[in-house]
């Protein structure tokens, strides 16, 4: 909703016909890249306390019921022992890249008519502390960039004499990799960002 009420505000100028380096303002920006994070840190803490609360509960709620029953359940005990609030302590990377894979390539189709295949390589069993839900985000919205500049220099929506389609257009490659870090890197043929829009990437 908030998000809505300032793209709203934003079509408003647009509508009253405020020039655009007027809303690209680096005050502007700045102001509005204080107010998401601040939002997102602040949406990550409740979740994270309410999850933490709720975990809480579910574990004195299953001891009781070890008590009555002489057993404990180990359903309560498999979410602790794999969570904490809201972060995966074995957080299955390469899982997360093939749902968010598969959704940006329903997207590309949906908008496009097309979507690159996706491989995917390296450390398919790497494993680490995690948000699945940020994880999953952040890769879906790379995904769908990358494969949107891939269709649009390479399939239907290119200039192309000879556009390329379905298993044809050059498919975009996720490589795992990781030591005390994790690095996911996403390859494409995409044609990449102009020197001159560099300036304006974030």
């Amino acid at each position: 909703m908030v998000q809505a009420n300032i793209a709203d505000g934003f079509r408003e100028m647009v509508r009253n016909g405020v020039p655009q380096r007027f809303m690209e303002h680096a005050e502007i920006q700045e102001k509005l890249a204080r107010f998401y994070t601040g939002r997102i840190g602040l949406r990550l803490l409740i979740d994270q306390h309410l999850m933490l609360r709720h975990d809480l509960e579910q574990k004195e709620l299953k001891d009781k019921e070890g008590d009555k029953d002489g057993e404990a359940s180990k359903d309560g005990v498999a979410r602790q022992s794999h969570w904490v609030g809201v972060v995966q302590t074995g957080c299955l990377v390469h899982d997360v890249i093939l749902d968010a894979a598969e959704d940006a390539r329903a997207a590309c189709r949906l908008h496009l008519r097309d979507a690159p295949n996706v491989y995917v390589d390296g450390m398919k069993e790497l494993r680490c502390p995690y948000i699945p839900e940020h994880l999953y985000t952040i890769l879906l919205e790379l995904l769908k960039n990358s494969m949107r500049a891939t269709v649009e220099l390479h399939g239907r929506n290119s200039n192309s004499h000879e556009p390329l389609f379905g298993e044809t257009l050059p498919p975009t490659r996720i490589t795992i990799s990781g030591g005390s870090d994790v690095v996911i890197r996403i390859s494409d043929r995409g044609g990449g960002i102009p020197p001159e829009s560099f300036c304006r990437i974030w």
